[in-house]
C-alpha cells in the first residue's frame, strides 16, 4: 500500500533520530510533512483500505502518530489554522489506542484546548474524526467530546517558546520532584487557571 510506503519512510525517518528527537524537533519538520500526507490521504480511503491501514501501524508507526498529534496541537495555534487539529485527530484515529488509552486522553486534551483557543467547534471536529474511526477509537473520541479534561488535569500549561506556541508537560519534565511536589504543583496550577479565568471574564466585562 502507497499509503503505508510513506508511513515506513517516516517511521525510517524516526529511527534514524529516536523518538525523544522527534518529540522535540522544531515544527514543522519533514517527518510532520510525511505523516500529514497519509494523514490527509487516509479520510479520502475506501473503509476496507482505512482498516487495513489501522492494522499495519505497528509500534513504531503508532508512536510516530501519537507524537504528529501532539505537534499538530501546538502548531494548529502557531498557524491558527484548525484544520491541524482535525489531521491531529485522524492521527489518533489511525494510532487507534494501540497501547495505553490514557496518552489517547492527553492528546486528545490539548488538541481540544487548541480548538477551543482557535474559536472551532471542538465537538464537530471530534465527530467528524469519529466517524473515520474504530469502534474503539470511536468511543473513546465522543466520550471525551462529550466530557472533556482540563489542560491543567493532565499536567500541561500553555508556553510561549522562541518557536511560538506550544505545550509544557510539567509532569514528565520534572523528574526528580516527588509526589508532594507534584501534587503542589499541580494545585499551583489549578490556582493560575482559575486566577486566569476569572481575569478573562473581568476582560470581557470592562
Amino acid at each position: 500500500m502507497e499509503q503505508f510506503g510513506r508511513l515506513e519512510d517516516a517511521v525510517r525517518t524516526l529511527k534514524e533520530a529516536g523518538n525523544n528527537s522527534y518529540y522535540a524537533s522544531p515544527i514543522p519538520n519533514d517527518v510532520d510533512e510525511m505523516v500529514g500526507a497519509i494523514v490527509v490521504t487516509y479520510t479520502s480511503m475506501p473503509s476496507e483500505e482505512r482498516a487495513r491501514l489501522i492494522s499495519e501501524c505497528g509500534g513504531g508507526e503508532a508512536d510516530i502518530l501519537m507524537i504528529y498529534a501532539r505537534r499538530m496541537a501546538a502548531l494548529a495555534v502557531r498557524a491558527n489554522n484548525p484544520e491541524l487539529v482535525s489531521r491531529g485527530l485522524i492521527a489518533l484515529v489511525i494510532e487507534d489506542a494501540r497501547f495505553d488509552y490514557r496518552d489517547t486522553l492527553v492528546a486528545l486534551t490539548l488538541l481540544h484546548h487548541s480548538a477551543r483557543k482557535l474559536k472551532a467547534e471542538p465537538g464537530e471536529l471530534f465527530t467528524n474524526a469519529a466517524e473515520t474511526a474504530s469502534p474503539k477509537t470511536a468511543e473513546l473520541i465522543l466520550r471525551f467530546a462529550r466530557s472533556p479534561s482540563g489542560l491543567w488535569w493532565m499536567g500541561h500549561r500553555e508556553v510561549i517558546t522562541s518557536s511560538g506556541f506550544d505545550y509544557y508537560n510539567w509532569l514528565s519534565v520534572q523528574p526528580s520532584v516527588g509526589l508532594r511536589g507534584r501534587i503542589s504543583v499541580l494545585l499551583l496550577n489549578s490556582v493560575l487557571d482559575a486566577l486566569a479565568w476569572i481575569l478573562s471574564r473581568i476582560r470581557k466585562r470592562t
